[in-house]
């Protein structure tokens, strides 16, 4: 149960990190598409 609490909460934290460097690429480079990340 800890651990499957644990999991979600770095899911979520990676997440929020993912968007914010998104959210800066976009800025910088707004051609660039959600289909180019995926390979990361």
């Amino acid at each position: 149960m800890k651990y499957n609490f644990l999991l979600k909460f770095v899911f979520f934290i990676s997440l929020t990190i993912f968007d914010e460097i998104q959210a800066k690429v976009s800025d910088v480079q707004p051609e660039l598409t959600l289909s180019e990340w995926e390979p990361l």
